[in-house]
């Protein structure tokens, strides 16, 4: 019987080749792109130094409110993420587990001290979030807030650095993805357009108000017997743009009145400011008279589909919100 000889050499070479990483890495991603395995997507919606940051943990100014301060030596690195499930199930992420988040800056990288500071289905309700864990339903999708101390002074809140986010996929393997995050790309960035609907329903926002603006050419123009019965029909969530801004519940009444609730208790306080509201043709006149402090605005109403009206005052710099 013939033995048959293998160097040693290669049988070390042969048992490399047979072994496999489960951690896949893919580079070269920029701010503000997306990333995906079979069964999650990322979209890296910001990534910022600061050395102070909001409750929610977006970095601010420390001359301003803030919530969370860095301590001297050390740094925050603030980043937000859109993260969707494509997966057929509901999947759960732990990012405790493991390095969910890594970061390099100036040739040392750094992963520990990465926490969960907000949430939110979109980017104008954020919540405070402090659990490590990602739950999404099917084709599904959740905005994240987090940082992650780092124990070293940055030499300039807007220096580069690299961030990777580690992903699961279907097989249970991590996939790993890096983005460089640049000042360039952070100044040259252009916000697409807030979607009409989260325009409107977000109105109080100086951005979205400016988003219904921008289409008032798309909208129909109400004639007064479709304004008086929107308005009458029910209960309405009303936004003032004008110098008495607020948000309002409204209840429109046949005598002419407006009855008047707290937006987010629903508590009531009745008359207090003393609104009126007529219709004169296809315009709606509203009028206010709290302390003596007479308002009065004649509006065009705009009906924006079927999320609600839209009314322009020619009278005064005012624009009003119902639906």
């Amino acid at each position: 019987m013939k033995r048959i000889l293998i160097p040693i050499t290669m049988i070390i070479l042969f048992l490399c080749s047979c072994s496999t990483s489960n951690i896949t890495v893919k580079e070269n991603n920029k701010l503000h792109s997306a990333v995906e395995t079979d069964i999650f997507k990322l979209t890296l919606d910001n990534a910022k130094l600061s050395i102070a940051l909001d409750t929610y943990g977006a970095p601010v100014d420390l001359d301003d409110y803030h919530y969370y301060t860095a301590a001297k030596g050390h740094t925050f690195v603030s980043y937000s993420f859109t993260i969707e499930n494509m997966d057929r199930v509901s999947q759960s992420l732990d990012t405790s587990s493991y390095s969910f988040v890594t970061v390099k800056y100036n040739n040392s990288e750094y992963t520990e001290n990465s926490k969960f500071a907000g949430k939110a289905n979109n980017k104008f309700n954020w919540e405070p979030y402090w659990k490590p864990t990602i739950s999404l339903n099917t084709n599904s999708s959740m905005m994240f807030c987090g940082y992650m101390d780092i124990p070293v002074e940055a030499q300039n809140l807007n220096d580069d650095f690299d961030i990777t986010f580690s992903l699961p996929n279907a097989k249970g393997e991590k996939e790993n993805f890096t983005f460089s995050v640049t000042e360039f790309d952070r100044n040259n960035y252009i916000e697409p357009e807030t979607p009409l609907n989260l325009a409107v329903a977000y109105f109080d926002y100086d951005e979205c108000q400016q988003v219904v603006a921008n289409h008032i050419n798309e909208y129909t123009v109400a004639t007064g017997e479709e304004i008086r019965g929107f308005l009458t029909k029910q209960t309405r969530k009303t936004i003032y743009k004008t110098d008495q801004s607020g948000k309002v519940q409204q209840k429109f009444q046949q005598d002419g009145r407006i009855f008047e609730f707290y937006y987010d208790t629903g508590e009531y306080f009745g008359y207090l400011n003393n609104r009126t509201w007529q219709i004169e043709g296809d315009k709606l006149i509203l009028t206010s008279n709290f302390e003596n402090n007479f308002k009065s605005y004649t509006c065009t109403g705009y009906k924006v589909g079927d999320l609600g009206y839209y009314f322009v005052s020619e009278d005064l710099p005012a624009v009003i919100m119902m639906r």
